[in-house]
């Protein structure tokens, strides 16, 4: 989406941050809309699971873990715009082997 014009990556990137807020609340939706009879289905400890897993990857990424181990520092150095469409970047790492 945010690779069209149409949609500013700002406005996805927001949603994005949206989400795991949301995804714990609509987990809850569920469990309490879920009839009782579902829940003793094969289906329900497979929905319970899955829904767990989901809050926990919303709680991570609520925490900013995701991706942590990944993170390099470093600066933009400079930023060139062909035609209306951002082509080159310039970034300086503050590391050994960085540039």
């Amino acid at each position: 989406m945010a690779f069209r014009k149409r949609i500013p990556y700002r406005q996805v990137a927001r949603l994005h941050r949206l989400i795991p807020l949301a995804f714990p609340l609509l987990v809850f939706h569920c469990v309490v809309l879920m009839p009782a009879a579902s829940w003793r289905a094969p289906r329900g400890p497979l929905a319970a699971l899955l829904m767990a897993c989901g809050v926990v990857a919303a709680l991570l990424s609520l925490s900013g873990r995701i991706g942590f181990t990944r993170r390099a520092p470093g600066h933009v150095a400079s930023l060139r715009q062909h035609e209306d469409r951002l082509h080159e970047v310039d970034c300086h790492g503050n590391g050994p082997g960085r540039a």
